[in-house]
């Protein structure tokens, strides 16, 4: 059995938040040596998201954009403004973790774009073919 994705979480934000400089047993499953390579990429995105969550959320003038939103007001588009793609690509998006509310028919899983990921990363690092 894998390591929970829970127990994974705690253990990378409270090395991150006590500023470890490694974090062991990415991969590990229960009570044993083997190694998931799975739980490996599981792993890094949590670790990608802790590190969204170590960085925080700017506050200041430029990031609050106070002056464009009385300008513009409530319900317009901020989509066009020179703001808004400055600073869109600070948004982090998930690899693996689906956050919609529900599925179009044929879209994957989670576990299914997990297995997807790892399959194409293991082919590609090592030109075997693990399907």
């Amino acid at each position: 059995m894998h390591r929970p994705a829970s127990e994974t979480t705690y253990t990378v934000l409270l090395s991150f938040l006590t500023k470890a400089d490694l974090v062991h047993d990415i991969g590990v499953m229960y009570h044993s040596a083997v190694i998931s390579p799975e739980m490996m990429f599981l792993t890094n995105e949590i670790i990608d998201m802790v590190k969204v969550l170590k960085r925080g959320i700017e506050f200041n003038d430029e990031t609050l954009a106070l002056d464009l939103i009385e300008r513009l007001g409530p319900g317009a588009n901020y989509l066009m403004e020179k703001h808004t793609l400055k600073h869109y690509k600070r948004f982090w998006t998930p690899k693996i973790f689906d956050r919609s509310v529900s599925k179009d028919k044929g879209e994957k899983t989670c576990s299914e774009l997990l297995k997807q990921q790892t399959i194409e990363t293991l082919k590609k690092s090592t030109g075997q073919n693990f399907a």
